[in-house]
């Protein structure tokens, strides 16, 4: 059912007739697929093979969010690669206290695992506990709000066999340079359309899926007062700042990529308008390149 609407859609900018395309079916979808899990019933999600290496998919949520993150996780539940593990990670501060929706508790049965953290890093929570946990696990990153096409995981961990050495996602930004700097982050291309494989300038974003190696990153990506510092509203940018310290390209896995359906009354949160519409990327970018002094003339 979900694969049936992601080949209705066009890619990321296709045209106006075609966004036109792309928003009739987003709507469609949004109405039909929470009337779809109302009747069906999940079924359990995870491996039950032995592989080499542990896949493991990684979200957060919060409170405004609890009432939709199902829809999520049974498209999760639904993929053509099972992973190992589903891990949805809460905050002790926002959801120790309260009583989760029936159809979220439900679906441990099926995989997930709830997780409380004591620290709130925001959108980083996704990430940093799972890896932290879990070092020699490949991980996946998804956004609480998303029903993903159900070969996300095959599609990821395909690119990551031919590419172990990259951070791989479904889509990016790139960034340009101005005077050997990065320029304003409204300048930057925007899903890097047409252009896919590996990039220094490639900026991962996790609401299109994101796979993490094992092992990738050192104990300075987990100091949290740093990500306080300089970063915590801003995962991709903290996430981007890593990589380019540790070399690590990010693999673009296709030149044209299609928007994920977002959960309609997600009440979505303003994290991402915030930072643009207030200019928070350039302040962040701005810090984190004059602690870093990065080389960005030379990168590749």
């Amino acid at each position: 059912m979900i694969n049936f609407f992601y080949r209705l859609r066009f890619r990321v900018g296709c045209g106006k007739i075609c966004s036109l395309w792309n928003h009739i079916i987003r709507h469609l979808f949004g109405l039909i697929f929470p009337v779809y899990c109302s009747l069906t019933k999940p079924k359990y999600g995870l491996n039950r093979e032995k592989r080499n290496e542990e896949i493991i998919i990684s979200l957060t949520s919060f409170p405004a969010r609890l009432n939709v993150v199902h829809l999520c996780i049974r498209g999760l539940l639904m993929q053509s690669l099972k992973p190992d593990r589903i891990m949805l990670w809460l905050t002790e501060e926002e959801c120790k206290n309260i009583k989760l929706p029936k159809k979220i508790e439900e679906l441990k049965k099926y995989g997930l695992e709830i997780c409380y953290a004591k620290e709130n890093l925001r959108p980083h929570n996704k990430l940093y506990y799972t890896m932290k946990e879990n070092p020699d696990a490949v991980i996946i990153t998804v956004d609480d709000d998303i029903v993903y096409d159900t070969r996300l995981v095959e599609v990821l961990y395909n690119a990551y066999k031919e590419n172990p050495d990259c951070v791989c996602c479904n889509l990016a930004h790139e960034i340009t340079l101005k005077n050997g700097l990065p320029d304003e982050y409204d300048n930057w291309r925007g899903g890097a359309i047409g252009k896919s494989g590996k990039s220094d300038l490639f900026v991962a974003l996790g609401f299109c899926g994101v796979l993490y190696p094992p092992n990738c990153f050192d104990n300075e990506y987990f100091d949290y007062k740093l990500i306080k510092d300089l970063a915590l509203s801003a995962d991709d940018l903290w996430l981007k700042a890593t990589e380019l310290r540790l070399n690590i390209p990010v693999n673009k896995v296709n030149e044209n990529t299609k928007y994920p359906f977002s959960v309609r009354q997600s009440q979505k949160s303003a994290l991402g308008k915030e930072n643009n519409g207030m200019k928070r990327n350039d302040i962040i970018m701005k810090k984190l390149c004059n602690y870093y002094k990065f080389d960005w003339t030379n990168l590749k």
